[in-house]
């Protein structure tokens, strides 16, 4: 679903038109999640997106290329998702978007990730998810993993230390997805679906650490998902409930999604 036209109108004293441009739904939600120094990343379908040959070859920061959230690239053509009907859509075979390593995505301080769109096929990949390996902090959409299940999870590099949520059916209809944790706890949410928080001693911390949307393994890789991405944040904060219902007000009324 594309996003609507963002205007009102109304008649002068000559009887002509006036079209007003109201604020950007974007902009509007960033300042109710606390503002610039809150979302360190936040990239929409309809802003920032750079096409070759019909295919994304990067994805900019909603705000701006410079200054706000790195730039989420891909430089082999193959491997390039698509823009179509207002989402950037990844095609479930290898397509994939990701950022350089920043320090902004360090997952030693607390971070939350939201993904809005429709996940349409596949069980195996995480289409959002933040790692902190060395050297490899970084955002990356559609990543490959050998995952079974489609659920949002937080997932380190012990296989044992897992939160899922299960029983998401996949199909046409948006979604909104969260992730997001602490030093100490971890929490993941399908909105009026299931939410599932953990509290590991110590595993949050780790710095060979993911925060996903979707389901990780470190393994060898598996199949991405084919999904159709139209707004993902990252937030310099475990969600709270308010930001949660922020989100998904915005992710209802501008995205058409349903809440599972």
């Amino acid at each position: 679903m594309a996003f609507p036209a963002y205007r009102r109108s109304h008649r002068s004293t000559n009887g002509r038109a006036i079209v007003l441009f109201a604020s950007d739904p974007i902009a509007s939600l960033i300042a109710a999640l606390g503002g610039n120094s809150i979302v360190l990343g936040a990239y929409a379908a309809n802003k920032g997106v750079t096409l070759v040959s019909g295919a994304v070859s990067q994805w900019d920061d909603a705000r701006g290329p410079v200054g706000f959230g790195p730039s989420l690239a891909q430089a082999t053509t193959t491997k390039r998702p698509l823009l179509t009907g207002g989402a950037i859509v990844f095609d479930g075979v290898d397509d994939n978007l990701m950022s350089a390593d920043v320090s902004l995505f360090d997952l030693s301080t607390d971070k939350s990730v939201f993904a809005i769109g429709a996940v349409t096929g596949g069980t195996t990949a995480t289409i959002a998810s933040l790692s902190n390996a060395a050297g490899d902090r970084n955002l990356g959409l559609n990543t490959n993993s050998t995952a079974s299940g489609f659920a949002p999870a937080y997932r380190d590099s012990v296989a044992t230390n897992t939160m899922t949520i299960t029983g998401l059916a996949l199909g046409t209809t948006p979604r909104l997805i969260a992730a997001g944790k602490t030093t100490t706890s971890c929490i993941a949410d399908i909105p009026n679906k299931a939410e599932v928080t953990r509290t590991p001693t110590g595993l949050c911390a780790s710095e060979a650490a993911h925060l996903a949307v979707g389901d990780w393994r470190q393994s060898s890789p598996g199949n991405p998902c084919a999904w159709s991405a139209q707004v993902v944040l990252v937030l310099a904060a475990k969600y709270t409930a308010t930001q949660l219902a922020a989100v998904m007000n915005f992710a209802t009324a501008q995205a058409g999604v349903v809440a599972a």
